[in-house]
């Protein structure tokens, strides 16, 4: 068996590192993030909108543009993507 010297290990490991990042899918843009919603809390699991402005106050007749009734009890996560929304 062949015994690699430390350090010749060490700036392989840093090597594959750097290429991993630099072969990474890039992050989200804020448009992305705020249109496309594919997980509980954003896709950044933060639950923030980049640049959303959204209400601080709605009711029966403010700030709600639908609603429907859903059948049946449900936990889920509503996912919105793009201007679509699954539930």
């Amino acid at each position: 068996m062949v015994k690699l010297p430390l350090r010749i290990l060490l700036v392989s490991m840093l090597s594959l590192v750097c290429a991993y990042c630099l072969l990474a899918e890039s992050p989200a843009t804020a448009e992305e993030v705020d249109h496309n919603w594919a997980q509980w809390r954003g896709p950044l699991g933060t639950g923030v909108a980049q640049s959303a402005n959204p209400p601080v106050r709605w009711d029966e007749q403010e700030n709600v543009r639908w609603k429907v009734e859903l059948p049946g009890l449900g936990h889920s996560t509503p996912i919105v993507w793009g201007d679509r929304l699954f539930v």
